[in-house]
């Protein structure tokens, strides 16, 4: 049945929206969290002018192709595309220096 379908999506959705709005954080702070990686000192966060820098060139990109875009903060549309990767290729986008 589809309204019975559509209301646990809605359930569903409500769900993860409190979890989201109880945990502590920000989307930069579970950003840097997920893309951690071993250094020479140990586990190091990803440098906050890179994420910038990365974030501002995708938004660059990304508005070039359409104008939806265009109010996103660079932030939000970087978000966008890592989930368009997978693997090795957010390690590529992120400049880790131990991909191949």
């Amino acid at each position: 049945d589809i309204d019975v379908s559509a209301q646990r999506i809605f359930e569903f959705a409500d769900v993860v929206n409190q979890v989201w709005k109880e945990k502590g954080g920000s989307v930069l702070d579970e950003l840097r969290e997920n893309l951690r990686q071993f250094g020479p000192g140990g586990l190091q966060d990803p440098d906050h002018a890179l994420l910038l820098s990365l974030g501002e060139d995708v938004q660059q990109y990304a508005c070039a192709k359409s104008g939806f875009f265009r109010k996103a903060t660079p932030l939000s549309i970087f978000c966008l595309y890592l989930t368009t990767l997978q693997d090795v290729d957010v390690d590529r986008v992120m400049m880790f220096p131990d991909v191949p």
